[in-house]
């Protein structure tokens, strides 16, 4: 089965909105509750799971009978997160405990093998390049010149990401620059994890909650990581890779224009 893992904060104010530009509790309910509808309605993923962390009352029915209308499955699982570390450490570490309550928690998840994991206002149009992956790999974007690996959507191997990735809550302190992304890199990279990367690029709709920036690409820009995306620039690559000389080039010829 296709399983899709959505991680939501729908009341920043429960953690004091640290590291979050996006506030404004009505406008995310409205972007989770198009996201929800959006995957339950158009998707091809069977299993929705929605793990909401900031003890919103949130009324979980609807999707539940829109999930049986279109014969998908839903769950809905809210958890309480430590409001002080996730104040202290940032937001990654509140997103860290979602991920892993949402693995501990549920029984969609209890007989499978892997999940897709997405931020849960963020829409993502061209799912089919993605469900169609069957293996049991553990799948990311990695951005090797800045030692990250993409968070924002993602597929897991369950059995993997309980060995691996549990502790990457406590190793998240965006004060100090180690935000969930360089986490993971810097998980995968110690222990050598056996990962594989995605083929073509997410096209994804939506807002940062941290910068408030769109996700939305135009479609030059899109077409451009699409293409480096089939070209495997987005695999990781201990030693470098193509997109890591491009950026030191594009760092070299900026610092060389502006006499730096």
């Amino acid at each position: 089965m296709n399983n899709l893992l959505l991680t939501a904060t729908i009341n920043p104010a429960h953690y004091s909105n640290t590291n979050v530009v996006l506030t404004n509790v009505q406008k995310r309910l409205s972007q989770y509750e198009t996201a929800l509808k959006y995957y339950i309605t158009e998707s091809s993923f069977d299993t929705i799971i929605f793990v909401e962390n900031s003890s919103f009352e949130f009324h979980a029915d609807i999707y539940h009978k829109l999930a049986q209308k279109h014969n998908k499955r839903f769950e809905y699982i809210p958890i309480n997160t430590d409001i002080k570390k996730t104040i202290q450490l940032g937001k990654s570490y509140g997103e860290a405990v979602c991920i892993e309550e949402g693995i501990n928690k549920s029984v969609l998840l209890k007989n499978e093998k892997t999940f897709y994991k997405i931020t849960g206002r963020v829409i993502l149009k061209n799912y089919s390049l993605f469900t169609q992956y069957k293996d049991n790999s553990s799948r990311f974007l990695f951005r090797n010149d800045l030692k990250k690996c993409y968070t924002v959507f993602f597929k897991a191997n369950i059995e993997d990401y309980r060995k691996y990735f549990f502790d990457a809550k406590n190793n998240c302190n965006e004060s100090q620059n180690k935000d969930i992304e360089a986490v993971f890199y810097q998980i995968i990279s110690e222990k050598q994890i056996a990962t594989k990367t995605f083929h073509s690029y997410p096209l994804l709709l939506g807002t940062i909650g941290t910068t408030g920036d769109s996700y939305n690409d135009t479609n030059v820009v899109f077409f451009i990581k699409n293409l480096m995306a089939k070209m495997g620039m987005f695999s990781y690559l201990p030693n470098g890779g193509i997109i890591n000389i491009l950026a030191k080039i594009r760092l070299t010829l900026f610092k060389k224009h502006h006499n730096i």
